[in-house]
């Protein structure tokens, strides 16, 4: 079994002869027999549905907690610091 990736395609046509010939990126020709790809053409879309969905939903994730850790980050307090007990004892030292 010989297996490949096909990140992108180039070009796709028929022959004429119950054949569907794709090439890829790279230039490898793929063909193949028009009627068992027409048969699997429901479970191809399917397949491809369910992982473009489960791709997004990465990027969906992933942008979400981009967004969290920055605001953690950069989240400070708006105006003058709360006082804290200990700032009042340090204060009283320091006026005696």
């Amino acid at each position: 079994m010989t297996e490949m990736y096909v990140s992108g395609t180039t070009t796709l046509y028929g022959n004429r002869n119950g054949e569907v010939v794709i090439e890829t990126n790279e230039g490898t020709i793929i063909t193949f027999y028009a009627r068992e790809l027409f048969k699997d053409l429901p479970s191809i879309i399917s397949l491809t549905q369910q992982e473009v969905s489960a791709e997004d939903e990465l990027i969906k994730e992933s942008w979400a907690n981009l967004g969290k850790k920055l605001t953690k980050q950069y989240k400070r307090p708006v105006g003058r610091p709360k006082k804290r007990a200990s700032d009042d004892v340090l204060e009283q030292l320091l006026n005696s």
